[in-house]
């Protein structure tokens, strides 16, 4: 899940200066064309709290693990 965390990050430096206007990321990673290997959602009121020290990281990254949806999940 290293990728998710990356972009997660990659979106919450952005908000916090100012160059992306929070709101709902939903996220597809693909293995190839087509073919999808899990969904994630990253909520705009997350990264709202998050900037603004509500939320930490341990509780912003378990929200995320909790989105994500992998191909195969029952």
């Amino acid at each position: 899940h290293g990728e998710v965390g990356r972009a997660v990050t990659a979106f919450l430096d952005l908000a916090r200066d100012d160059e992306f206007e929070p709101r709902t990321v939903e996220a597809t990673v693909l293995r190839s064309e087509g073919d999808v290997q899990a969904t994630w959602t990253l909520e705009a009121d997350w990264i709202r709290a998050y900037n603004d020290y509500a939320l930490d990281d341990e509780e912003l990254s378990q929200r995320v693990l909790d989105s994500l949806y992998e191909e195969g999940d029952a």
